[in-house]
């Protein structure tokens, strides 16, 4: 695949050591996001059910 020129920007980036461990952290932190957002899932579902009642 061709990269774009955020790929190649991103990759000149990661270059420096403060900005890989500011992404890195940035990273780590979005997994978590996804993860808190999946888990409140089954719970919203379970409060749209019980207000329509």
């Amino acid at each position: 695949m061709k990269k774009t020129n955020f790929d190649r920007y991103l990759e000149e980036q990661l270059q420096d050591p403060a900005f890989a461990a500011r992404f890195k952290r940035a990273g780590e932190a979005w997994d978590v996001a996804v993860q808190m957002t999946a888990l409140r899932q089954p719970y919203r579902a379970k409060r749209t059910r019980t207000k329509r009642t």
